[in-house]
Parts: C-alpha cells; structure tokens; sequence
C-alpha cells in the first residue's frame, strides 16, 4: 500500500490515494532507514484505522508554490478574507517575478531576486515587508510539514511604522482631477468617499449601501480586522457627496475583489503626477482637516475610531506647536 524512497538525505512515504487516483507521499525528515521503516508501519496501520491526524496533510512528491498556498490556506481555514488574500496577493506577486517552480526549488538568491525586483518597481518598504513575512510563514509551514529543510526567505524586522503625513489639499485636488479626467468616476467614488469618512481602506471596500443611514445620519462601518460595527455621525459633507452616488438597493458600494485590487489605479495616479502617497494618507488628511477646524478631541476620537486616545491627541499636538510658535513670534516683534 505505502512504500519508502529516499530524496536527497530524507526518506519519503509514498502511497496510492484511491480518492483521487494519484500517488502521493510526504517528507519523513529522517535519515535512518530502520527508523523510517518504524514510521512507515505506523503510518500504514493508522492509514487503514482512519486513525491520522485531523490536520494531517499529504504533501504531492512535486508541490508547486501556487498549489502549496492552497494547502496552507485549507488547513489554516482563516476568518478573515483580507487575511487569506493577503497569502494571495504575496504568492501571486511572487510568482510573477519568480515563477511559479517546486518550492524547493526556491532559495536566498530567489528572495534577494524578488526583493530588488520590487524596489525597482518602487514598492514601499512597508508593502515589501508585508509580502515577504506572507512568504516566510508560508515557508515556515512547509518545514513544520517536513517538505523542504531551509527557508528561502528572511523575516524582516520592522523598526517601527514612519509618521502618516496629511496630503496637502493642493495635491488632492490634483489627484481628484486626475481620477475624473481619465473618466476613472468608480475610482473617485472610492478615494473621495474614504477621505470623507476617514475610511481604512478594508473599509472603504467593506461598505455597503445600507451602511449609510441618511435618515438618521448616521453611519455604520465594518472593521473586518477587529471583526466590529462601529458607527460614526453622517457630516454635511459626506451627505451631499453621497447625493451624487446610486444609494438605492442594497449591497457593496464599490465593487473591489479586495483590497489589493485598488493598488494598480492608485500607482498610476502617483505616477502620472509624481506623488508617492500612500492610500491611508487619505484617512490622516481627513484627521488632521477635522483636528485644525477645532473639532473636540473627543468628537474626533469618534470619528476615527480610535481604541487609545493618545493616537487622537497626535493630530492636535503640531496643531498646539504651530499656534503657540506664532503667538510668541507675535510677543517679539511687539
């Protein structure tokens, strides 16, 4: 029924799976052939009690990093679609650039390969991290799975998050035009939409129609990450440009497969007008426009939906710094 082959320094159990009519076989991580016979009865008498593992998967004798993911991805089971897609996305990025071979196949050469490779193409540090430590867990799963000994890629250590900066509303505007100049109105639905209500972008994505209650003015917002409704007061602003939308019906508000799906029009917006912005920006722009027309910290704290109030009181300190340092030039030239 199952039988032993030895593959480089480790033994391998292969076995005849009648489900679906392959072989199919899994690293044993093992050099002593006595030992591994050990492990290959085990298996065969725990194979036909239906007695293995519950998580226990078969690894094909030639796994490719695509179908790999997929494995990964069933046994893990996320809740969370941003979660899984973020496994995607990184896989898939990857795979562009390096192929999609044997995951054995892959080494240093192939991360440092694929990481330049994504400076080149001016990736910020944040995104590049975000996709290799996706393909470090992954790899990590395939050694505890005894498929492959190494880990091609590096966990890099992130230093701590730079300061979110504000767009300056010159910059905006700019964009805005740039987005309904190219007839790009679905795209600047979504950008003007998530600057109003200081979406994150998973929310932005995550809205529905219903979400908005106009009647009430109120709105609701899924934050998919803390797996919460929270609710917001519906503003003037966000009102009238609400006006402007299709609101009738129920559903998403955008159609996005998710939210990697909005980086392609939002590079080529910074491209054509040789900005580096990133997306969240939109939300801190909208903070700090609340924060200088003397929004009450607690109001804003609201708002923006902010666990810890220290993050609230960021917006207001350049604020504080900026009025105190023309007060006191006004002191001097007295």
């Amino acid at each position: 029924m199952a039988f032993l082959k030895k593959r480089g320094k480790y033994f391998y159990i292969y076995y005849y799976d009648k489900s679906i009519g392959k072989l199919r076989g899994f690293s044993l991580k093992q050099t002593d052939k006595s030992i591994a016979k050990q492990e290959l009865k085990t298996f065969e008498a725990n194979y036909n009690l239906k007695l293995l593992p519950r998580n226990f998967t078969f690894i094909p004798k030639t796994l490719l990093l695509s179908a790999a993911k997929d494995l990964y991805l069933k046994e893990k089971n996320y809740e969370s679609p941003n979660t899984a897609d973020a496994y995607k996305y990184a896989v898939q990025i990857f795979i562009i650039h390096c192929k999609d071979n044997p995951v054995e196949y892959y080494s240093r050469n192939e991360h440092n390969y694929f990481v330049s490779k994504l400076k080149e193409r001016n990736y910020s540090q944040y995104s590049i991290n975000n996709y290799v430590t996706h393909l470090f867990i992954l790899f990590n799963w395939l050694i505890k799975k005894k498929y492959i000994t190494e880990n091609p890629f590096i966990r890099i250590k992130i230093m701590g998050k730079n300061e979110v900066k504000p767009i300056p509303f010159p910059d905006l505007e700019k964009i805005y035009n740039n987005l309904t100049e190219r007839k790009l109105i679905k795209h600047y639905n979504l950008v003007k939409l998530t600057y109003l209500c200081a979406f994150r972008k998973s929310e932005s994505i995550a809205c529905r129609k219903e979400d908005f209650d106009l009647k009430n003015k109120i709105i609701y917002v899924r934050n998919l990450k803390g797996k919460r409704i929270d609710t917001i007061p519906m503003l003037s602003d966000i009102e009238d440009f609400l006006k402007s939308l299709d609101m009738t019906g129920t559903g998403l508000l955008f159609q996005y497969s998710g939210t990697h799906s909005t980086k392609s029009f939002w590079r080529t917006v910074n491209k054509k007008l040789e900005f580096n912005y990133t997306f969240h920006q939109l939300r801190k722009t909208r903070g700090t426009f609340l924060a200088n027309k003397g929004i009450e910290p607690l109001f804003l704290q609201k708002f923006m939906r902010h666990r810890d109030f220290r993050t609230t009181q960021q917006y207001y300190i350049k604020i504080e710094i900026d009025q105190a340092r023309k007060r006191m030039n006004e002191k001097i030239l007295l």
